[in-house]
């Protein structure tokens, strides 16, 4: 099915669309999903804080796609909410929204990076981040749950590095040394220097906390490893009944005792978040028990990823850290 549509960026008589078709997509499946007002997405539209672009099938929208402002750096953007209505999912919506959003966005962002999270069972979307640039670098197990209410989904995480972005040195965690080529590949190239498990950082620890109550997620932006980091992780990720992400900062000199510490605590490895913090972040992870799906993955580097990351998650102390 191919369709005619038209596609546009967000204007202030269209703004009350963005709700309209998030409750249409997700609205029976996250019932407490909070709707933005047309007023709240036109503001943050004309910030930069997130932009949408529609697409129209007569004057109906019937899909979006956004590019928005990520927390830990003014300069990542996050590329999402790729969202087209029941009646027009096999259509050419979403290649139409992608390709519109390709030649549009960079136009209206400057930015170090654009990261996408795509469905690891949506083989044809990872497909087209591929084809657009996008490096797969992280896996997020367990991330949200199914629209049909079955297994929880993971995200593949890929990143465009944009032109002008400079990179910054990394600090490979001791304990992952023998993995960092392989979750690096098809990067720009970047200093590296080993970081000890047995350093000891010293001050406060400084931590961005967003919880997702209605996905059971919780994600962590750590943004300084200070001497009280183990007690303070520890009080954070106590439930158990939500899947926990946290990123650590690759800038950090003390990057291999936070990894240490948080793997005692259960997590296993993630991947790498190019620029998360303008520096690298190292992403561990722990998830609802047995509750990740099966994948369908597109790249060869995402598949050797998963296998590194499912042997992680079956022991925390793999065989060649001994």
């Amino acid at each position: 099915m191919r369709g005619n549509f038209k596609f546009e960026l967000l204007r202030a008589e269209t703004a009350d669309s963005v709700s309209m078709v998030i409750a249409k997509v997700y609205a029976q499946s996250y019932s407490r999903l909070a709707l933005p007002s047309a007023a709240e997405a036109w503001a943050s539209h004309c910030r930069g804080d997130e932009l949408v672009a529609l697409a129209f099938s007569g004057e109906e929208a019937v899909g979006m796609i956004s590019l928005k402002r990520l927390p830990g750096n003014p300069r990542l953007y996050e590329l999402g909410m790729l969202s087209v209505v029941k009646e027009h999912r096999g259509s050419d919506a979403v290649a139409g929204l992608l390709d519109f959003a390709g030649r549009e966005f960079p136009r209206m962002a400057d930015c170090d990076a654009v990261v996408m999270e795509n469905v690891s069972s949506h083989y044809y979307s990872q497909r087209k981040a591929a084809r657009r640039g996008g490096v797969d670098c992280a896996i997020a197990l367990s991330a949200l749950p199914s629209l049909t209410g079955g297994e929880r989904l993971s995200h593949i995480l890929s990143f465009m590095e944009q032109p002008g972005a400079q990179p910054q040195l990394v600090h490979i965690p001791e304990i992952y040394a023998p993995l960092f080529a392989l979750f690096y590949t098809d990067l720009r190239a970047r200093g590296f220097i080993f970081a000890p498990s047995h350093s000891r950082p010293t001050g406060a620890s400084g931590f961005l906390t967003r919880r997702f109550p209605t996905l059971s997620l919780l994600k962590i932006d750590c943004l300084t490893i200070g001497q009280d980091f183990a007690d303070k992780a520890r009080e954070m990720v106590a439930d158990d009944r939500e899947t926990i992400q946290i990123n650590l900062p690759l800038d950090s000199p003390h990057v291999g005792f936070a990894a240490a510490c948080l793997r005692r605590q259960g997590f296993f490895l993630g991947g790498v978040l190019p620029f998360w913090f303008g520096g690298d972040a190292l992403m561990l992870q722990k998830i609802l028990p047995d509750n990740a799906g099966r994948m369908c993955l597109y790249s060869e580097k995402a598949r050797k990823m998963l296998a590194v990351i499912e042997r992680d998650r079956r022991n925390n102390q793999l065989p060649y850290l001994d």
